[in-house]
């Protein structure tokens, strides 16, 4: 992965300051809201099929033989698979707002994408001797800094030698760390996670006044409380059999507001967090809101604006990145298909097909190829409404 020409800049570190917090975003995704949006996102974009076409006329072909087809159909490198490539890519992306591959070619032009952690990959661009890792300069070089993790030395790599998708950027260079700005709703979440873990260590119950009616010393009293402890704390311990002696007695303190609001504080995070990422919260297990009529709904918003905007991320990364300029050129382009996820229920398919067919829209081939049933016969002719004709002929029945 080294460079044999000489690079016009000087090493640094641009993002030395960040806390321990921002360096170590991973720690973040232990809250189980922000996980299981990741892990909904990430698989989604994951599963869906994606292909090289080429453009001829108003039509547009797979192109199966294509050296890319094998890589982003089905195996990324020797060790990953397609869906576990774009499963980790988007994790990172999510995560820490960029996903970096290494292009790795060989006899074809490409042979192998594979994965390198953003924790040791800094993108930034040389123009005039000068470099910049805060900004896109307008006519620079995009170049690649990278650390190797196991011998910490410094290597550059091209801007050709890399696949780089960018979160939501404010400089057009690299995306921004998602956990900075999510640092006081995560703040929030891991409090009330760390709360909840205490207030079930003890018990899940609230504290309790011991009353005695004879005087105590203090070694007595703190005996008695550590006592109280060992044998009642603790969920293990939790609805055991209480005796008291003579004249003794227990006094359950009130639930304080933060006790009693909980729940209802560790709703709200999962919502809010929910709605950061643009997950439906169903999604992730919110069923609050839920109902069957809107499920469907909010299926297909998340399609259309959750896992949408991804693709296209990566769809135009892809194709400047992994197609030549000549080839764009040719008409190829790499393309997500999301008809699957946008096909709703066997009757609303039924209804729809019948319309596009009736409509001249569609063939009976082309609606089996979306149902993945082989092609009939005579199957590719479109038909017109009255009679259900071949529409070929419609111009020798007006003869007639």
């Amino acid at each position: 992965m080294s460079l044999n020409e000489s690079i016009p800049f000087s090493f640094n570190d641009p993002f030395n300051s960040l806390s321990e917090f921002f360096k170590n975003p991973d720690e973040s995704s232990k809250d189980s809201s922000v996980f299981a949006c990741m892990k909904v996102i990430s698989e989604g974009v994951a599963q869906l099929p994606l292909h090289v076409y080429k453009k001829d006329g108003k039509k547009s072909n797979k192109q199966t033989n294509h050296h890319l087809y094998e890589i982003l159909h089905s195996q990324a490198n020797n060790k990953q698979s397609s869906f576990s490539f774009f499963e980790t890519m988007q994790y990172s992306l999510l995560l820490r707002g960029n996903a970096y591959a290494l292009k790795v070619s060989g006899r074809s032009p490409l042979e192998e994408l594979v994965y390198i952690n953003p924790d040791f990959i800094t993108p930034f661009c040389v123009k005039d001797g000068e470099s910049y890792y805060d900004r896109y300069v307008a006519g620079s070089k995009i170049y690649y800094q990278y650390i190797n993790p196991k011998t910490s030395t410094h290597e550059v790599l091209l801007d050709r030698d890399i696949l780089h998708i960018q979160g939501l950027s404010p400089n057009g260079l690299f995306g921004i760390n998602v956990i900075e700005h999510l640092a006081m709703t995560l703040g929030y979440s891991i409090a009330a996670r760390e709360h909840g873990a205490r207030y079930f260590k003890h018990g899940g119950h609230p504290s309790v006044v011991l009353t005695v009616k004879k005087t105590m010393s203090e070694p007595i009293k703190e005996r008695m409380r550590e006592a109280w402890i060992k044998r009642f704390s603790g969920v293990q311990n939790a609805h055991q059999c209480l005796i008291l002696e003579e004249g003794s007695s227990v006094s359950p303190l009130s639930i304080s507001n933060v006790d009693s609001q909980f729940l209802e504080s560790r709703k709200y995070q999962r919502s809010e967090i929910a709605a950061i990422f643009n997950v439906p919260p169903h999604k992730i297990g919110d069923l609050e809101n839920a109902s069957f009529s809107n499920i469907e709904q909010q299926s297909r918003d998340y399609v259309n604006h959750t896992l949408m905007p991804w693709n296209i991320r990566w769809e135009q990364a892809m194709n400047h990145s992994l197609l030549t300029k000549s080839e764009r050129k040719k008409g190829y382009f790499i393309k997500f298909n999301v008809d699957g996820l946008l096909r709703g229920d066997s009757e609303a398919r039924a209804k729809l097909y019948t319309s596009l067919f009736q409509t001249a829209s569609i063939t009976p081939n082309e609606i089996r190829a979306l149902e993945n049933l082989n092609p009939t016969e005579n199957g590719d002719e479109t038909f017109y409404p009255l009679n259900m004709q071949s529409i070929k002929n419609l111009g020798k029945e007006n003869e007639k």
